[in-house]
């Protein structure tokens, strides 16, 4: 039987929530779910378990024995979707009910990605998180007025490759992966995806949710992870300009402030806030211009949201 859906899960020491995922997904024939564990360290024999629990299904299991990374997991599933459609997940997170039914409506369409909004909970106390809340209002917006800039908002904007459906023709035809790093993995994904799809839609319909729980921003506060960040902000930054139009790019507004502003608030010194500063003039990031003025009140704002932010995700990063 053709398969018509690829679901692809990077896995890492959350085999009790990989299971609330599994069992989130329904057990069709025309479904091809792949596992690839990330080098798991802890609850291995839980693991075991849970593979032999889904031996009936139609679900494969791989070891990623390359560099470790959730974008290496997401390529060795690539390497093995036979779907013509994908859906990647985090396996800490789950399908919503009837998000298949939401899905499959859009097998036999011309589209190559749907943008479907998600919505967040905390696993700790199951009230309602505001993680998704950002992510969701982009698929509104399109939704409600399709406009050039509601669909920049979805196509450079939306930039984890969750809650989408994706034609996997299109990944392949245009050689799309994921970066093999430590974290920011999907950033290039979702944006040369963006950039190859030639017809795009939304869908209002909550297909997937987001958990967020001790862990689920592991290592976002080290230096390490700020240089990795800072390097793929200044790929996506050039992979943009080169694409778009200077209308285009003034409104994306990539401009750089807060990541300064990160590099003060984490302590990492006016030295390195003075690197950064000289890599913007290299790459041509509009950093100062006259339209801070008129905005001053605006970054205030931003910045003073990412304080609460941090404030917020503290129980959750584990350094």
């Amino acid at each position: 039987m053709n398969q018509k859906l690829s679901i692809i899960i990077p896995h890492y020491n959350r085999p009790h929530y990989l299971r609330t995922l599994l069992l989130s997904i329904p057990h069709l024939e025309e479904i091809q779910v792949i596992v690839v564990d990330d080098k798991s360290t802890e609850y291995q024999q839980e693991y075991e378990c849970l593979k032999k629990e889904f031996s009936d299904r139609n679900i494969e299991f791989y070891d990623n024995d390359e560099i470790k990374s959730a974008g290496t997991c997401r390529n060795i599933g690539l390497r093995h979707a036979t779907g013509d459609w994908l859906l990647f997940a985090d396996s800490d997170d789950y399908f919503m009910p009837g998000f298949y039914e939401a899905v499959s409506r859009y097998f036999n369409t011309e589209y190559d990605i749907v943008f479907y909004p998600p919505t967040s909970i905390e696993i700790e106390t199951g009230q309602a998180s505001d993680r998704h809340v950002g992510t969701a209002k982009k698929v509104q917006d399109y939704c409600e007025s399709p406009d050039w800039k509601n669909t920049l908002e979805l196509r450079y904007k939306y930039q984890s490759p969750c809650s989408k459906l994706i034609r996997r023709e299109m990944v392949e035809e245009n050689e799309i992966r994921f970066e093999e790093i430590r974290v920011s993995n999907d950033v290039m994904f979702s944006m040369k995806c963006g950039y190859a799809a030639e017809q795009i839609t939304a869908d209002r319909h909550v297909i997937y949710c987001i958990t967020m729980n001790k862990g689920s921003l592991t290592n976002q506060m080290s230096e390490e992870i700020y240089d990795i960040k800072t390097a793929v902000f200044f790929r996506r930054f050039t992979f943009l300009k080169e694409r778009l139009s200077e209308e285009e790019m003034k409104y994306m507004e990539i401009n750089g402030r807060i990541k300064v502003f990160q590099v003060l608030q984490n302590g990492y010194g006016m030295k390195k806030a003075f690197q950064l500063l000289k890599q913007y003039r290299r790459y041509g990031v509009r950093f100062w211009d006259w339209d801070l003025i008129p905005k001053i009140f605006h970054y205030i704002r931003v910045i003073f949201e990412q304080i609460l932010n941090r404030r917020r995700d503290r129980k959750y990063i584990v350094k």
